[in-house]
């Protein structure tokens, strides 16, 4: 086995030799091809490849300077934000159909490129988005002419910021707030429209004020019963004061006074009495028997009257809990328009004031996204020049010719 090895490596040894030597003996021929190879190489790097060129601009990020995400008092549901998109979230957007639309028509780039120059395709071949820290986005360009590369590159930056700005910052939140306040306006008018009607056909005005006018009724009446027991009892007293007299005694002076007193106090209470139709001046030559007589008519008459108030006290007292739950009803009715209404009136009012400070801080400021550095034409070549080329076209030349040569002995053995 030893012998057989050391005859294989012999072999390779001499195989190895055979291939130098035959590169060697091919040197002028490899030498030539490569030259002329190089030299070609270098001629169409210098004179017919296109240059590139590169421009970037450089956008960056700023948080807000006043930020909503408090949900509204009236409704937890409704909460307007100003949310800063990441990174990969704009430079995703960077590359969508619609920006890169409003890129290819705006009227600065359509100045250098012409119109129908470039289609979506042919733009994606040119940019490159990259996010060079955490705050901050590089849009670049790659192009044959560098004027053309910095506008477009700086058309493309500007769609972004603005295209960003629009759906993310303060403009994006006080349109949607807008439209939302809209919505609940048409709401609030409807349901202000739907409490007005029903308040129309409603009879709790009605049924209120008749309720009222019961309950004042029947304090009135309580009052008119409380001071008619009072007059019957102080007659009774008088009476009796004067049951111990002749009958045909006059009335002492104070004693007239007494009874005109308590006249005057039964007319307040009793409207149809024939106590009105007494003359109250004659009780100072009224007799004890007289006075008597003027007692027991006005007690007939107070106690007729008491048993009148006693009987409308009754219905009253039956009335006014009938009312006072027709009342309730016709109420709950109501409640629940007017308890729409109130919740769409004061959503509005909020929505008012949510947009008074959102503007405000729209006036000072409210971009999350600005062009922190214009892209500027570059004098460089962006990709390898002609020098590079060349020696890569030499090196690549090279490998190839030795090959070749090699490949051909191979072929010319093979056939012998």
């Amino acid at each position: 086995m030893d012998g057989n090895n050391f005859e294989k490596t012999t072999d390779n040894e001499i195989d190895l030799r055979l291939i130098i030597d035959l590169i060697w003996n091919s040197r002028k021929a490899i030498a030539i091809a490569t030259v002329l190879i190089t030299v070609l190489t270098f001629i169409i790097s210098s004179w017919f490849v296109p240059k590139k060129y590169e421009s970037t601009a450089f956008v960056s990020f700023s948080q807000p300077l006043v930020t909503f995400n408090q949900p509204l008092d009236t409704n937890p549901s409704f909460i307007f934000s100003v949310k800063l998109p990441e990174s990969k979230t704009i430079m995703f957007l960077s590359q969508s159909n619609n920006l890169i639309e409003s890129v290819l028509t705006h009227p600065n780039f359509v100045e250098v490129y012409g119109e129908d120059s470039l289609n979506r395709s042919d733009f994606i071949k040119m940019v490159d988005v990259e996010s060079v820290t955490a705050d901050q986005i590089s849009f670049q360009i790659t192009d044959s002419d560098p004027d053309r590369a910095k506008t477009l590159a700086n058309v493309w930056a500007a769609q972004v910021v603005e295209f960003v700005n629009e759906r993310y910052g303060l403009d994006a939140l006080i349109i949607n707030l807008q439209s939302k306040k809209s919505e609940i306006q048409t709401d609030y008018e409807i349901d202000q429209e739907n409490y007005e009607k029903a308040l129309s056909t409603s009879t709790l005005t009605f049924i209120s004020a008749q309720k009222n006018q019961a309950v004042s009724d029947l304090t009135k009446t309580l009052l008119d019963i409380s001071k008619t027991n009072n007059i019957m009892n102080e007659l009774q007293i008088f009476e009796k004061g004067l049951s111990g007299l002749a009958k045909d005694t006059l009335l002492f002076w104070g004693d007239s006074l007494v009874l005109t007193s308590l006249h005057e106090q039964a007319i307040t209470v009793s409207s149809d009495s024939i106590i009105l139709q007494i003359n109250s001046d004659s009780f100072s030559g009224f007799t004890v028997s007289q006075a008597l007589d003027v007692i027991s008519q006005m007690s007939a008459e107070l106690q007729s009257k008491l048993e009148k108030l006693q009987i409308t006290q009754n219905e009253l007292e039956i009335e006014i809990p009938i009312l006072s739950e027709e009342r309730e009803m016709a109420k709950e009715s109501l409640l629940l328009y007017e308890f729409e209404r109130n919740i769409s009136y004061n959503l509005l009012k909020e929505l008012s004031n949510e947009e008074i400070k959102i503007l405000a801080a729209n006036d000072i400021g409210s971009d999350l996204l600005y062009l922190s550095a214009e892209a500027t034409a570059s004098s460089k070549e962006a990709y390898p020049n002609a020098v590079f080329n060349t020696i890569l076209g030499f090196t690549a030349s090279l490998v190839t010719t030795t090959f070749l040569v090699l490949f051909i002995k191979w072929w010319q053995n093979k056939k012998e």
